[in-house]
C-alpha cells in the first residue's frame, strides 16, 4: 500500500483571493460526512493560514499539504 489519499470531493479555488477560498472550503466541509476527504487547490497565499483555521473550526484535520510553484493543495479529512 502506498498510503494514497482517497479524495471524496475536490474544490478548485485557484485564481480567487481571500476570503473566497476559505468560505468555499467552509461550505463544503459543512456538507461532508465524517471520514470524507476534501482536496482544496488554491493559489492565494492567504489560504496557507486561512484553510487550516477553517478546517479546525469544522472539526476536520489537514492530513497533507502539497506546495507547488503557485499552488497550495490541501487534503482535509472531516472527523
Amino acid at each position: 500500500m502506498t498510503g494514497e489519499i482517497i479524495v471524496n470531493y475536490e474544490l478548485d479555488v485557484r485564481g480567487y483571493s481571500c476570503p473566497y477560498p476559505a468560505i468555499q472550503t467552509l461550505r463544503k466541509l459543512k456538507e461532508m460526512k465524517s471520514g470524507e476527504v476534501l482536496k482544496v487547490i488554491a493559489s492565494d497565499k492567504g489560504a496557507k493560514k486561512d484553510i487550516p483555521t477553517v478546517a479546525k473550526k469544522q472539526n476536520a484535520e489537514i492530513i497533507k499539504i502539497d506546495e507547488k510553484e503557485n499552488e497550495l493543495i490541501f487534503y482535509i479529512k472531516k472527523k
